[in-house]
């Protein structure tokens, strides 16, 4: 409790006290969109929501896909990841259709996404080098080995062996495959240590880092997903969940300006990462168009950002453990696409955007601080 106490303290001075001086760190509202183009996962992960069937469990058709994926071009937006909130890519029997559009827009610079790489095989691995876009795969391993794995995801000693051998596949294909910057995360228990893992995933795993240069990371940090999730869902996995309620919101988040989802029926999240409440919906591209629905022109979008700024936040934000305000500067470190909030709110506004109407957000002018 003390601890809580000392971390929600420091957060809310350090926050706070940005807000005043008017320093902001943001990221840009048209660099990186997400598209989700399916909703179906083929795991299920104890410590995630997917097992609730919080949304419909479908797949986003190619004609949608087209249009949704063009219009981000159009606005600017030069970075495609293809993580689903809940759900895996390589569900999606069409996704080298998609991954084809994007290869053909010019704009769109790079293509990304998260994986639990079962659902993969060797064959789909081998054809995904015709794309060059596809610069960055995030593999999250469950488990340490393959009773951890079982333990975690509540599958098959199969589903374990599938991802063997797809690991095997991607040994044998990294060498020809400049292109590729693929990471390893391994999703494990508190008391895990990496010196002295050994078994068939630790062989290959390892062998990707030390000899083909993939990194590695290990992540025993596991959110309650707005409070959905609890110790009972991971009794027995010596996980801890880290609820979201102690921390201190204040201003902007910098999921709800730099990481929109595009759901896969066409709805228009401002983050693509925990709205499992629906709460941050800002428009149906079935409606209307992209352009209008992430800007300041639509009261749904520039009321959400507006109460942040108040420190007014949907259930859903307030709730999260992966909030991270546009007054905090430690999640900016290390990068280029940083600007203060009054750039990328200038970004966002059209004719009668925050500017024109003369609305001041604290931290609206000037540049990021260094």
């Amino acid at each position: 409790m003390l601890k809580t106490l000392k971390r929600s303290l420091g957060w809310r001075l350090l926050l706070e006290g940005n807000r005043l001086l008017g320093r902001s760190w943001a990221p840009s509202p048209r660099r990186a969109i997400f598209i989700e183009p399916t909703s179906t996962c083929n795991l299920g992960c104890r410590f995630c929501t997917y097992e609730m069937e919080l949304r419909p469990r479908q797949t986003m058709d190619l004609e949608m896909f087209e249009s949704f994926a063009i219009q981000a071009e159009r606005m600017g937006f030069s970075q495609v990841y293809l993580t689903p909130q809940t759900g895996d890519v390589f569900m999606d029997k069409g996704l080298e259709e998609k991954l084809a559009v994007l290869e053909g827009l010019p704009g769109i610079q790079g293509v990304g996404f998260f994986t639990n790489f079962v659902a993969a095989t060797p064959e789909r691995l081998a054809g995904l080098r015709l794309f060059s876009k596809v610069s960055g795969i995030q593999i999250s391993l469950y488990g340490a080995d393959e009773a951890g794995f079982l333990a975690i995801t509540r599958r098959t000693a199969s589903q374990f062996q599938r991802l063997l051998a797809n690991l095997d596949a991607l040994i044998a294909l990294l060498p020809d495959w400049p292109g590729l910057l693929p990471g390893l995360t391994l999703r494990v228990g508190d008391s895990f240590r990496l010196d002295g893992w050994t078994g068939p995933l630790a062989e290959r795993v390892l062998h990707l880092r030390d000899r083909l240069g993939v990194t590695l990371n290990t992540d025993t940090d596991y959110d309650d997903w707005c409070g959905r999730i609890t110790e009972a869902h991971v009794e027995g996995l010596d996980i801890t969940i880290r609820q979201g309620r102690p921390v201190y919101n204040r201003g902007a988040c910098i999921k709800a300006l730099g990481q929109p989802l595009i759901r896969v029926n066409g709805q228009v999240d401002a983050c693509a990462s925990r709205d499992t409440m629906d709460m941050l919906v800002l428009g149906d591209l079935k409606v209307e168009p992209l352009a209008t629905i992430l800007s300041w022109d639509n009261p749904r979008y520039s009321s959400l950002l507006e109460g942040m700024d108040r420190g007014d936040f949907p259930k859903v934000c307030r709730d999260c453990a992966v909030y991270r305000s546009v007054y905090d500067p430690r999640w900016a470190e290390g990068r280029s696409d940083v600007m203060s909030l009054g750039q990328a709110l200038d970004l966002m506004s059209g004719p009668s955007g925050p500017t024109a109407s003369g609305t001041a957000m604290p931290g609206r002018s000037g540049k990021a601080p260094p």
